[in-house]
């Protein structure tokens, strides 16, 4: 009996630290913030170029990296509320990620349909 209570227990706290957001210090959300911000960076030569020769391919590889990293942003952001700048940030990854939303139903498509969630 002993031994199945304590299987249980082992596997409640498993599943619950699945379950609980990961809280951040200051200096591992800034990390992070700067690698999707760097993703986001680099998407530019692809996607905000008018001189761009890149395939379609590209450009929708450059589209899901900017939409995933935009994606984590709000996840971080959501889940370190009380950090320094994820406030702010969580408020413009919104934005971006509503007005792409709204740009792709428009035109009659979704995200999803581009680019499948890591």
């Amino acid at each position: 009996m002993k031994l199945y209570i304590k299987f249980h227990i082992i596997m409640i706290s498993c599943f619950a630290s699945f379950v609980h957001a990961e809280q951040l210090s200051q200096e591992k959300y800034d990390a992070l913030l700067n690698q999707y911000m760097q993703i986001i960076q680099n998407t530019k030569v692809v996607l905000d170029s008018e001189d761009t020769s890149s395939t379609f391919a590209e450009q929708n590889k450059a589209f899901c990296e900017r939409i995933n990293a935009h994606q984590d942003i709000k996840k971080i952001s959501e889940e370190n509320k009380q950090l320094e700048n994820a406030s702010h940030m969580l408020l413009a990854a919104n934005y971006y990620l509503e007005r792409q939303s709204k740009s792709l139903e428009l035109g009659g498509f979704s995200d999803s349909a581009f680019c499948k969630r890591k």
